[in-house]
């Protein structure tokens, strides 16, 4: 795909850009970026070529400056298109696990530190204007399967932006037969009516006092309850200005009490007592933590935050590209777990260590795409992941550790390997 010239077209700036055989066509300049790029860029590129050659050292081939070149004449949608031809052919040719006959998918938001220059500052944004140096920061945003490790979409924005704002920017990629998941940041009585008139069923965290049929049902100590849930007069005015209906919402309440005593209540579409009693809730809800732990996973195993250049250009060529590396690796563990040997004299069952897959993806996603025997690096790649596993202890709980100043990847002291 990335070699056919439509591929090309749609994704340069320009029709004479590209037109010529060099030795950085589009195909080699994505290829690259997929690698996970996260040293000195001068460093990458010799060694890409190195793996690339079969040669333990290469002659330079391309330099630094000619890469940047290269990569300001390629739109970053190439890598989101790539991402949803991933997806797509991934969910037509693999099984996936189901929730009550729905796939599970939840939107999360988070944020990501960016390099200092005025172009992005400009255009992310900044949280603390007064802080100097100022640290642009960026909105992300993702729709996550949280059964298959899958990355659905994402999205890299301007902080500006909200979250329940870029959560809808993904219901697009959202069909039948899907439950999404959030958490308590996105209840909002706009977005409860666009999911209902959009039949998307969902299950939200809501706050004890967001509204007083919320409150009331505290109160009461009911399991569950379902109610009619009316906008307010600033609720109505944000559905007027987001052009979304303002009549009522048939929704349910579902108390859910953790080992800690504490209470969280949700709010769901599923009305279904029947098919969707209220003790299922709490596992429910629990699945939502892979998408927090695919952050972590993007943020300090890929390194999103580590980019390879300080233009908006450069910082959404790489997020999109790390979020592609990501797929293609989940996609590849997916496939290992698949061949994994029955765990029955395992006291624990196994999943792959997906950690470890990230790390081994490095230059392998090379010998993948280029290697004259695929098939066989293929093999290998995914054997080897068969025989790195960890037991899934189920019950174990950490309190999470809040940092107060938070690393970031600096572009001055970029890792030399």
């Amino acid at each position: 795909m990335i070699e056919s010239q439509e591929f090309i077209q749609r994704h340069r700036f320009a029709p004479n850009q590209f037109t010529r055989n060099r030795t950085l066509p589009v195909s080699r300049l994505v290829l690259f970026l997929l690698n996970l790029v996260q040293g000195a860029l001068q460093a990458e590129l010799d060694r890409f070529f190195e793996v690339l050659q079969g040669v333990d050292v290469a002659s330079r081939v391309v330099t630094k400056a000619a890469f940047s070149l290269a990569r300001r004449k390629l739109h970053f949608g190439a890598f989101v298109e790539i991402n949803r031809f991933l997806v797509e052919w991934f969910y037509a040719k693999r099984p996936i696990g189901r929730w009550h006959g729905f796939r599970l998918l939840a939107i999360d938001g988070s944020t990501a530190r960016l390099p200092c220059t005025r172009e992005i500052e400009t255009w992310f944004g900044v949280v603390d204007a007064k802080q100097q140096p100022p640290c642009p920061i960026a909105r992300v945003s993702t729709l996550y399967d949280v059964r298959s490790r899958v990355i659905v979409d994402a999205h890299l924005a301007p902080y500006r932006i909200g979250e329940r704002q870029l959560a809808v920017a993904h219901l697009e990629q959202i069909r039948a037969r899907d439950l999404v998941l959030f958490d308590r940041g996105y209840p909002a009585f706009w977005l409860f009516a666009l999911l209902y008139r959009s039949n998307i069923q969902f299950c939200m965290r809501i706050n004890a006092n967001y509204s007083p049929a919320v409150e009331a049902f505290v109160r009461s100590g009911a399991a569950e309850q379902q109610i009619e849930l009316w906008p307010g007069i600033e609720a109505r005015q944000e559905c007027r200005r987001k052009a979304t209906s303002i009549e009522p919402v048939a929704l349910r309440l579902v108390r859910v009490e953790l080992n800690t005593g504490e209470v969280e209540v949700l709010i769901t579409s599923l009305l279904d007592t029947v098919d969707y009693p209220q003790a299922i809730f709490a596992d429910l809800y629990r699945r939502r933590w892979g998408i927090e732990e695919s952050y972590k996973a993007v943020k300090w195993r890929v390194e999103i935050e580590n980019f390879s250049g300080k233009s908006v250009l450069c910082v959404m060529q790489d997020f999109h590209a790390k979020v592609v590396t990501t797929n293609l690796t989940a996609l590849l563990a997916h496939q290992a777990q698949h061949e994994l040997p029955p765990t029955s004299r395992r006291r624990h069952r196994v999943r792959v260590n997906f950690s470890h897959a990230v790390a081994r993806m490095k230059n392998t996603i090379v010998r993948l795409f280029c290697a004259p025997n695929r098939a066989k690096v293929l093999n290998a790649f995914v054997d080897l992941l068969r025989r790195t596993v960890e037991p899934i202890r189920p019950g174990r709980t950490f309190p999470r550790v809040k940092r107060l100043t938070p690393p970031r990847f600096r572009q001055t002291y970029k890792r030399c390997g």
